[in-house]
């Protein structure tokens, strides 16, 4: 009789635990997205800035060549800086194409771990109340 009350009144929590590395992992790619998400910033910011630099250069070089025929120095080292910026512009650019892609990863990566868990967790609770 006292077993079959205590059998009546146990409760049954349902927990699921994740091996460490893996809750590790899922925290470092937590941790991962904003700090991407920062850098596509810093780079669509440096682009931006380049852009505008560049625009002064050619605006530089315009006067110049409108000023004095002469200036060929001067011309020649403004349009090397101004190569020199459009250089690092694709570079910046480039990094960006990688961020973003990293980024695009990043969500796949974080969409089916949540599928997967939740489809874990389901059978996990299917056998558990099936048995």
């Amino acid at each position: 009789m006292i077993s079959i009350s205590l059998d009546g009144n146990s409760q049954t929590t349902d927990t699921v635990c994740l091996p460490v590395a893996d809750a590790k992992k899922v925290l470092a790619d937590a941790k991962q997205k904003p700090v991407l998400l920062e850098r596509v910033q810093l780079l669509t910011d440096d682009i931006r800035l380049l852009n505008q630099r560049i625009a002064v250069k050619d605006s530089l070089i315009s006067t110049y060549v409108a000023k004095d025929g002469n200036s060929q120095a001067i011309i020649k080292a403004l349009e090397d800086q101004k190569a020199t910026m459009q250089e690092q512009r694709k570079l910046f650019e480039d990094q960006l194409a990688g961020y973003e892609k990293l980024l695009r990863r990043e969500k796949r990566k974080r969409f089916w771990t949540a599928v997967g868990g939740t489809v874990t967790t389901g059978a996990a609770l299917y056998l558990f109340i099936t048995k």
